[in-house]
C-alpha cells in the first residue's frame, strides 16, 4: 500500500486566515504572553541589542520535526526552518506545496521557534516504505520532541512496519502527531499509523495523537476520518478509541510556493493557499505543543513533556459532536497553558499574564 501525504482539497472563498486559526484555538492569548516575555518574533537589530543588554530571556528551543514532501525555505513564513534533511534519492524540494503548507502552520503556532527540521520524505506525492522508515528514524535520532506527520495509509494497519516504528518512538518519549485521515464520514476509517496508540504507564500521557479536522465553527469536516477504529481494528473491542482530538483543517490558509498557483500573494506573509484535510489540523496540534514546550522551557523528553500533553488533552473543549468524530474535544491552547501553570504553581518561574481581552 503506498504511503501518501494526505489528499489536499483546494479551497479559496472566505478562507480561515492564519490569524483567525490562532484565535479559534485561543493560541493568540498565549502569543501575547510570549510577546511580553520574548518580544515579537521578528526583532530588528536595535531591539535585539536592547533585549541582550537587558538580559531578557531567549525563547527555549525544543526540537520539532516534520515528515512531509519538502519545504520551500525561501518563503517568508518558512525562513525560521533550521534545516531540510532529505530521506529520498530525489532533490530536497517541495514538489507539490503540501510540505511548505504544513511546516508554516507549525510556525504559525510557534513563531519563535528556530529549531524546526523538515524531513523530505515524499517525491511526486508518494513515498516508499523504506523512505518513511528512514525519515522516522532520522527524526527520532535527531532528538525531536514533537514529530508532525500529515501522511498515512487508509488501510489502518497497526502492525505495518511504519506503525511499529511509530510505536517504538512513542515508547522512547517522542510525541507523534498524526493526521487521522480523510476517509470520512463513514465509521472506522482512521488511517495508519494514526490508529496506533501509546499511553505511558506512569504519566498516563498519550504519545501518538490522532487528529481530526473541523471548520472555523468547530464542526467536524465531512472528510475527516471517524473512529472508533480503523478498517483493520474495527473488530477488536479492546482497541483504544480514535481519534484523540480536533483542530481547524477545512479551508484554511498556509504558505504555498509562489510557482505553484497560490490563491494570492500577501505583502507580509508571501504566497498563500487555502486547502483542507486532517493534514491541515495536524500541524496546528504539533505547533501548539511546541509553543507550550517553548513557554515552559521543555527541551528534553520526559515527565515534564508528558505533563504538557496531559494539559493539552485536559483542556480540550467538547463541541457536542460524537466522540468518533472529534475525539475528546477541540484544541484550546490557552486552556492548556493555564493547566500547566497550575501544575507548576510554586515549582517554577512565575508566568506573566496575557494582555488585552
Amino acid at each position: 500500500v503506498p504511503l501518501d501525504p494526505e489528499t489536499m482539497g483546494p479551497q479559496a472563498r472566505n478562507p480561515v486566515s492564519m490569524d483567525e486559526n490562532l484565535k479559534i484555538t485561543r493560541a493568540d492569548a498565549v502569543h501575547r504572553i510570549a510577546v511580553e516575555r520574548y518580544g515579537e518574533p521578528e526583532l530588528g537589530f536595535w531591539a535585539r541589542l536592547g533585549r541582550w543588554i537587558a538580559r531578557a530571556a531567549a525563547p527555549p528551543q525544543p526540537r520539532v520535526g516534520v515528515i512531509d514532501p519538502g519545504a520551500d525555505v525561501s518563503h517568508p513564513l518558512l525562513k525560521r526552518v533550521k534545516e531540510v534533511k532529505n530521506a529520498t534519492s530525489g532533490p530536497a524540494i517541495d514538489d507539490n506545496g503540501h510540505g511548505s503548507w504544513v511546516t508554516s502552520m507549525i510556525l504559525n503556532y510557534a513563531p519563535w521557534l528556530k529549531s524546526v527540521t523538515h524531513y523530505k520524505t515524499f517525491v511526486d506525492g508518494s513515498a516508499s516504505l523504506d523512505d518513511i522508515l528512514k525519515a522516522l528514524t532520522m527524526a527520532g535520532n535527531d532528538g525531536n520532541l514533537v514529530i508532525s506527520n500529515s501522511w498515512g495509509s487508509d488501510d489502518g494497519d497497526p502492525n505495518s512496519p511504519d506503525s511499529r516504528l511509530v510505536l517504538k518512538l512513542a515508547e522512547e518519549g517522542h510525541i507523534m502527531v498524526f493526521a487521522a485521515g480523510n476517509a470520512g464520514p463513514q465509521a472506522n476509517t482512521i488511517g495508519s499509523p494514526a490508529v496506533v496508540q501509546f499511553r505511558d504507564s506512569k504519566t498516563r500521557a498519550i504519545r501518538v495523537l490522532a487528529v481530526a479536522a473541523s471548520d472555523r465553527d468547530r464542526k467536524v469536516a465531512s472528510f475527516s476520518s471517524r473512529g472508533p477504529a480503523s478498517p483493520m481494528t474495527s473488530g477488536d473491542k479492546n482497541w483504544p478509541h480514535r481519534p484523540d482530538l480536533m483542530g481547524v483543517g477545512q479551508n484554511t490558509d498556509g504558505a504555498w510556493p509562489k510557482d505553484f498557483d497560490p490563491d494570492r500573494i500577501d505583502p507580509k506573509l508571501g504566497a498563500l493557499k487555502a486547502i483542507s484535510g486532517t493534514s491541515m489540523s495536524t500541524p496546528a496540534i504539533a505547533g501548539a505543543i511546541a509553543l507550550h514546550c517553548m513557554m515552559f522551557g521543555v527541551t528534553v523528553k520526559g515527565e515534564k513533556l508528558d505533563s504538557l500533553i496531559n494539559a493539552v488533552m485536559g483542556a480540550l473543549e467538547k463541541s457536542g459532536q460524537s466522540r468518533d468524530a472529534e475525539g475528546e474535544g477541540f484544541l484550546n491552547v490557552e486552556g492548556a497553558y493555564r493547566l500547566v501553570e497550575k501544575i507548576l504553581d510554586g515549582k517554577g518561574p512565575r508566568q506573566s499574564r496575557p494582555t488585552g481581552p
